[in-house]
């Protein structure tokens, strides 16, 4: 049995990559990424999802990370696929009672009782308790809260705002939601933890967008293109990968903390914990 890890770049599988630990880089594509993770996960223990992502709340700056208690998936427009809502018995037995269906002006209480956004849809999924307690006691300064899963890069600070507004998440990526799903239909331990790239108050450039190919490498022709058609985009792209090195830092130093089993090790034996 493997430890599953759900990234977005293979520079970042590379960098989690060990014995007993199998990567799958998502390269922004969910649906590849489900079924890549859905195939493996029969020979699983469990799932993490771990690599980079962008900070939704201003505190949060490049190499600072976040473990969390719980992932939500949703959009601003439609309720999620009714894919996502069904499970096999064995996943469903631990999880369901979990699953959070927040509905159009629902009030949150995490929230302070301000009102979502009228058209916010989301599915919130819980990570085990014991393994998150785990991460956060290894990863330096680690903060706990809700991680964002979206199928679409946020590159603009108001969508970063207006993220933070409506789902309440401290950072988002493209893999964890995906992975959540995942665990929760083979019914295994699910986990998420991200290092902060880009600042809520950061702008990504779009040569970044066109950077990221299907399977997690990055395209130089694609940026070279892209800055040869806007080449004012130059300064926020060097920023972007000076960034991107402090978190990939980050990163290498929480894996080396982590150990082996990502946080795992003593918990296979124990029953799911989530809370």
């Amino acid at each position: 049995m493997s430890l599953l890890v759900a990234t977005g770049l293979r520079a970042e599988a590379r960098v989690l990559a060990g014995p007993g630990v199998r990567t799958v880089a998502g390269g922004g594509r969910s649906a590849a990424l489900e079924a890549a993770l859905a195939a493996a996960a029969p020979k699983a223990s469990a799932i993490i999802s771990i690599g980079l992502g962008g900070g939704l709340v201003g505190d949060l700056r490049p190499g600072d990370w976040v473990v969390a208690e719980a992932v939500i998936e949703g959009t601003a427009e439609t309720p999620p696929q009714s894919a996502s809502l069904t499970a096999p018995p064995q996943a469903v037995e631990h999880l369901d009672a979990k699953i959070l269906h927040r509905e159009a002006g629902e009030v949150d209480p995490a929230e302070g009782g301000r009102r979502r956004g009228r058209s916010a849809h989301a599915i919130t999924l819980p990570t085990d308790a014991a393994w998150t307690r785990a991460l956060t006691e290894r990863l330096p300064g680690a903060r706990r809260g809700v991680l964002l899963g979206s199928d679409a890069m946020l590159t603009a600070v108001a969508e970063k705002a207006r993220a933070r507004v409506e789902w309440g998440a401290l950072a988002v990526d493209m893999e964890s939601h995906v992975a959540a799903r995942v665990a929760r239909r083979f019914g295994l331990r699910f986990a998420a933890a991200r290092v902060i790239s880009d600042g809520a108050d950061r702008a990504l450039p779009a040569a970044v967008r066109a950077a990221l190919r299907d399977d997690g490498g990055m395209d130089a022709g694609a940026v070279v293109a892209a800055l040869a058609r806007d080449p004012l985009q130059i300064p926020a792209l060097i920023r972007t990968g000076w960034e991107a090195a402090r978190a990939m830092r980050s990163l290498a130093e929480g894996r080396r903390l982590l150990g082996p089993g990502l946080g795992l090790a003593n918990l296979l034996e124990l029953p799911l914990d989530m809370a």
